[in-house]
């Protein structure tokens, strides 16, 4: 599903402020993982993402690894 490019900008952004894998900490090949999907209607808040590096990104994705997220 092609998400708008208010989307993108949004995961760009975050990932910019947010650059460390927060399983490893690496600062290197991160991306934006969302923690409800966007094709599930993820939204593009900062609240829905969280910063992973490839290998940990990829790794949530085949459901090797659960990301457990802390109410406030």
């Amino acid at each position: 599903m092609a998400r708008p490019p208010e989307h993108t900008n949004a995961q760009q952004k975050f990932r910019k402020q947010n650059c460390r894998c927060a399983i490893c900490g690496t600062t290197k090949d991160t991306e934006t993982h969302h923690l409800i999907d966007y094709s599930f209607g993820g939204s593009a808040n900062p609240e829905n993402f969280i910063t992973l590096c490839h290998k940990h990104h990829v790794a949530a994705h085949r459901g090797e690894i659960t990301i457990i997220v802390e109410q406030k």
